[in-house]
Formats: C-alpha cells, structure tokens, sequence
C-alpha cells in the first residue's frame, strides 16, 4: 500500500504544466545543441576549404617557380628581376594561353612574353651571373637535392606529390637515400 495521497486536480494541472514546460526546455537545449553542432560542422568544413586552397596556392607557386627556373637557364639574356618578372607576369596575365591543365604560367608564355618585351624599355638590362646554372643542372622539380637534409627541407604535401607524380624525382630520392649520387 503506498502512503502518497492522490493529487487534486489543481496539483494534476499544475504538474502537467510543469512536465510541458521541461519538455518544451528539453527541446529548446536539444535545438541548441544541433545549432552548435553545425556551426562546429561549418567551422571545421570552412577551415577546410581554407587549407585546401592554402595548397592548391603553394602547389601553383611551386608549380611556377619551377616553370620560372627551367625558362630562365635556357634564356641567358634575360636579365633576372622583379621588374621584369612583374612585366612578363603582366604580359601573360593579358595575352597568355592557357595549357591543357589551365595554367597561364608556361615555358611557351614565358618564351611568348619575352620575344614582345625583349626590346621594351620597361625590360631591365644587366649581366647575367656566371654561377647561374645550366639547364641540365636544374632538375624538372626546380630545385636542388643532393643529401638526406635536402630531401627532409621538402614540404611533405609537395615531397608526396613529386614521389606520386615524377620518377626521375622519385629516383633521386631513392639514389640519395642509398647513398649513391
């Protein structure tokens, strides 16, 4: 026998009410939750987005700063600057092709660019450096490797990209590790 006494029908309406109440709170802190989450969700997703851009940035400029080497050792007459980087830039950015892949920034711009401006004055004139390297000593990567402290300087999205996409890269690597030149 159980000594509660049974409610009024104040108290009964008083309960229920209160009962609605929590649950429509409970709702409200669930909805809360779930408007957490997905601005957590669309926080993590844009920060994302941002480092995938950030990449796809560094991979460009690898990608052009490569270009840029590999152009230059086969063009001992241009004069290396920023003046006459930023109007080859200009000239690409007005007149160039895109390549299959939708880069601008080509040998063949590079080439292109060059034959118009080589005798503008806004073109600067100097000796080129006797050190410059020839095209034979600059690898397809753009830069030199020759010890394991070389290869562990390589940023790893770009050392994982080069091992996946280029073999003589690969091998390099592979003959600098084995201790071979």
């Amino acid at each position: 026998m159980s000594n509660t006494t049974p409610l009024t029908e104040i108290e009964r309406a008083q309960f229920e009410k209160e009962a609605e109440k929590r649950g429509l709170q409970d709702d409200k802190d669930a909805a809360a939750r779930a408007a957490a989450e997905a601005k957590q969700l669309a926080e993590q997703n844009r920060l994302a987005r941002e480092a995938a851009q950030r990449e796809a940035i560094e991979i460009d400029n690898y990608n052009q700063q490569s270009v840029s080497f590999r152009w230059m050792a086969a063009h001992p007459e241009f004069f290396e600057s920023k003046n006459n980087a930023k109007a080859l830039g200009a000239w690409i950015k007005e007149k160039g092709v895109r390549d299959s892949f939708g880069n601008l920034w080509t040998e063949e711009n590079l080439s292109a660019a060059w034959e118009a401006l080589r005798d503008s004055p806004e073109i600067e004139r100097g000796e080129w450096k006797a050190s410059t390297p020839t095209p034979r000593e600059i690898p397809s990567w753009g830069f030199q490797m020759d010890t394991k402290k070389d290869i562990d300087a390589v940023e790893h999205t770009l050392f994982r990209k080069l091992m996946l996409t280029d073999p003589v890269f690969k091998q390099r690597v592979s003959d600098i590790l084995r201790g071979g030149k």
